[in-house]
């Protein structure tokens, strides 16, 4: 008798116990579908969806003229697209590639040093910089009619062994101090100008100079 009093009395306190903790209906969160967002507004009028990040895609940034840009085998340019990459000494920005300071040798026999297509490569110089090209590659190539054009306060020396500094099918202007050797140093099928200040004082089959006029 004294037991079944006994197992009442503790099933009495375990149904008040359950009834002070609260079943699944009294949690305010139950109610919610997974996966959905609690859209009350906090005190300040703000909700939890607007302390998230934007889930709007980051738009394509307007494409670059040049389609591909590569540098001692490193893409600069893919389909129009900066890919962030780069190399010291050489820094591509608003539409242009500044060289400063820097000497790269490039060993590849299926590329030369700097290849672009797609439009005109705009190149800065600053400080002194060293291009090589070894294995017959040009140091500036690309496949079709695009042009070059050089300026900046500072000197470019270009060697390419057994090819030429430059191998493009536009035009070539200098309006830095540059000198290049090379094997039929100039493949540039338009034409080759030096830019006010400069004047070209040595052009023949292996050097190219340009100093200031």
């Amino acid at each position: 008798m004294k037991k079944k009093a006994f197992c009442a009395a503790l099933a009495l306190c375990m149904v008040f116990v359950l009834a002070a903790c609260g079943g699944p209906a009294s949690d305010p969160d139950a109610s919610a579908s997974p996966g959905t967002v609690d859209t009350t507004p906090f005190p300040d009028g703000s909700t939890p969806t607007d302390l998230l990040p934007s889930t709007v895609p980051t738009p394509t940034p307007e494409p670059e003229e040049i389609t591909t840009l590569r540098v001692n085998g490193i893409t600069f340019i893919r389909d129009g697209q900066i890919t962030g990459l780069g190399l010291v000494g050489m820094l591509y920005e608003d539409g242009k590639l500044t060289i400063t300071d820097v000497t790269y040798q490039n060993g590849r026999s299926d590329s030369p040093l700097v290849y672009f297509e797609g439009g005109d490569l705009e190149i800065v110089v600053e400080g002194e910089s060293t291009l090589a090209s070894d294995n017959g590659m040009a140091v500036f190539g690309c496949p079709g009619d695009e042009s070059v054009n050089i300026s900046g306060s500072g000197t470019l020396h270009l060697s390419a062994a057994g090819g030429a500094a430059f191998d493009i099918g536009g035009d070539l202007s200098v309006g830095c101090a540059l000198d290049a050797v090379g094997e039929g140093v100039l493949a540039v099928d338009g034409a080759v100008s030096a830019a006010d200040g400069f004047a070209i004082t040595a052009q023949d089959d292996a050097n190219f100079t340009v100093a200031a006029a």
